[in-house]
């Protein structure tokens, strides 16, 4: 009877360490899967990383260019309030009125083809 006992035992400990054995099988195939999708989606990851620290690069590049832009319009600008200042405008323009509005046209095309240089989208870039 002690036999019988013993082996019944030696069996359930025998089965139960089967199906383990096979259940630590499938955990290892599923966990294998779920690493290499993982792999996968990190490298995709990292791609984006990568992707996104190039754009940042650029963008920087570009603002700096937009900043450098932004002083020599400024620097213009101050010419110009400059150049204002120095002359009478309005006693100019009684004087010779057709002189005064050539120039004046002239400048003020002049300025507008320049602001639309700077803000007009080259796709060069």
């Amino acid at each position: 009877m002690f036999r019988i006992y013993a082996i019944i035992i030696i069996l359930g400990v025998l089965g139960g360490a089967y199906w383990e054995y096979t259940n630590m099988q499938k955990r290892i195939d599923t966990l294998r899967e779920n690493n290499a999708k993982l792999e996968m989606v990190a490298k995709q990851n990292q791609q984006v990383i990568n992707d996104l620290e190039a754009f940042q690069a650029q963008q920087a590049e570009l603002n700096m260019e937009l900043n450098k832009q932004l002083q020599e319009a400024s620097k213009y600008k101050d010419e110009l309030l400059s150049k204002l200042r120095k002359h009478d405008l309005a006693l100019l323009s009684l004087k010779k009125p057709g002189l005064i509005e050539k120039r004046i046209n002239s400048a003020t095309k002049k300025v507008f083809d320049e602001i639309e240089s700077l803000t007009s989208i080259n796709p060069s870039n």
